[in-house]
């Protein structure tokens, strides 16, 4: 088992054995690996550009990579600016050969929900039990962010209505085939492994998502999944209509802790299916 010891940012320490990397947006927390030749490098946002980053962040610093787990998600297809804004604990750090290093931007903006968390970081002890929000609570050894061990949001926000608004979601079929260009080029061309995950998602959220899409005469759910599977065929992994319970769910789109050690053996048993025989995760 990977340490869940808490780094306030994430520290890379042992670079040349980093055998794979996970990549994409939030939802690749809840994909639970415990190699310790695994590093997550996901991000909060759900901009491509973003992980195309981390993608040639790992290709110039991890000189033993063999494979890239990438998690995407349909709205991405569609998205132009961060969902939210990035936390300081979202950079990369690590401990040498230099303190910073310049994957992301160098401006540092922390956002209202990590600043309310450092306020109530003052008052509260450091644990699972006491954090309301899951932004600035650290990283596990190998860089993923530790999930609450609380079952959900206390308002519980199936729709996600702030992935829709006006100049986040672009309304152009023309940004979605951008998008694709630019997958197909750096990922799907790539020498590497890459395994691309759609993880699962809350039947209300499809539904929303699927009217979003109808609403604005756009490429929908169906066409994303039929180019994934064209572009990167058994190691695609589309999960997004998986029939999991509202228990399993933190929101929408995200599982809670209790989700994502449900999916664990299926997910892995998916990601290995594409990565065998070279490769295991576990």
């Amino acid at each position: 088992m990977v340490s869940t010891r808490r780094l306030e940012y994430r520290n890379i320490t042992n670079p040349e054995r980093v055998e794979g990397v996970v990549i994409g947006n939030s939802h690749a927390d809840r994909i639970l690996l415990n190699n310790k030749n695994v590093f997550y490098l996901n991000e909060s946002s759900a901009l491509i550009i973003d992980s195309i980053k981390e993608f040639s962040y790992s290709k110039e610093n991890f000189k033993s990579l063999k494979y890239i787990i990438f998690n995407l998600t349909p709205v991405e297809m569609y998205t132009n600016i961060p969902l939210q804004y990035p936390s300081e604990n979202t950079f990369l750090y690590r401990r040498s050969p230099k303190a910073y290093i310049d994957v992301f931007e160098r401006s540092v903006t922390v956002s209202f929900s990590d600043f309310f968390d450092k306020i109530l970081s003052f008052f509260t002890k450091n644990n699972d039990n006491s954090m309301v929000m899951e932004n600035n609570r650290g990283f596990t050894e190998n860089g993923r962010r530790p999930l609450s061990v609380r079952e959900h949001e206390n308002i519980i926000d199936w729709k996600r209505d702030s992935h829709y608004k006006k100049n986040l979601f672009i309304h152009n079929k023309e940004l979605y085939h951008e998008n694709l260009s630019k997958i197909k080029a750096v990922f799907a061309n790539s020498k590497f492994k890459v395994v691309v995950v759609s993880m699962p998602l809350n039947h209300r959220y499809v539904a929303h998502m699927e009217s979003k899409f109808n609403e604005y005469h756009l490429l929908g759910l169906s066409r994303f999944t039929n180019d994934m599977q064209s572009l990167f065929g058994k190691c695609y992994i589309n999960l997004i209509n998986y029939p999991l319970s509202d228990k399993y769910f933190w929101d929408g789109d995200h599982l809670n802790k209790n989700g994502a050690i449900y999916m664990e053996k299926i997910i892995n048993k998916k990601i290995n299916n594409c990565l065998s025989p070279q490769y295991t995760v576990h």
